[in-house]
């Protein structure tokens, strides 16, 4: 079973009397979503849905996409503001119009997945059980594999590296908190560092086991 695999299990699934209780996706992304009670070709099933043919073929579309859509946002914004450098303004439009971007994504993707899934959970039974958002918390943690884990921490940690590196050829004509990209890059550059710390943790603890089957 793919890695990408077991952790999707990992996370959507939970053992119970009769089978497995299911989290079905919930387009809105927020709120609370439906669960069903499954058994194990049920299961199997869903998850040949769910699970991507390829998964790093996948992060790398989407990251490609939100990559593309920040310089396209930054240019847009750069072209009908009437300034050269980006003000306060500029940087929330620019910020708010990505998380919305980014949102109508998810929720069409999670739209087109429930469809594809509508077939199976029409005769599923309904569960009362619920999956709640700190067992998810825990099962992604618990799910990601020492190597992923590390590569992570270490993208992270390169994502942060270019922003200080930003910061300080920035800092001659624009200094450290002189204008709104400063904050901006000093936003993304704590969150990139969060991120990493977070990933290296829990390469660390993922370490510990393995040296103890070794």
């Amino acid at each position: 079973m793919s890695d990408a695999r077991s952790a999707i299990e990992a996370i959507l699934f939970r053992q119970a009397t009769g089978g497995f209780i299911y989290r079905a996706p919930n387009p809105w992304v927020f709120g609370a979503a439906d669960h069903f009670l499954v058994n194990e070709a049920q299961k199997h099933d869903i998850l040949e849905i769910v699970v991507a043919r390829r998964p790093i073929l996948r992060l790398v579309v989407i990251t490609a996409a939100l990559l593309l859509w920040g310089i396209a946002m930054g240019t847009l914004g750069w072209a009908f503001s009437g300034h050269e450098d980006p003000t306060a303004t500029d940087v929330i439009v620019m910020i708010v119009m990505t998380i919305v971007a980014m949102f109508v994504a998810l929720h069409v993707a999670l739209r087109r997945k429930r469809r594809q899934l509508q077939p199976i959970l029409a005769g599923l039974p309904r569960s009362n059980e619920r999956i709640t958002p700190v067992e998810l918390r825990k099962a992604m943690a618990g799910s990601i594999s020492f190597k992923a884990a590390l590569w992570t921490g270490i993208l992270w940690t390169v994502t942060c590296l270019s922003q200080i590196f930003v910061l300080v050829i920035r800092n001659e004509r624009h200094p450290l908190f002189g204008d709104a990209q400063s904050y901006t890059t000093l936003f993304l550059l704590t969150v990139a560092a969060l991120l990493a710390a977070r990933h290296f943790h829990l390469a660390i603890r993922k370490a510990g086991p393995r040296q103890v089957s070794a």
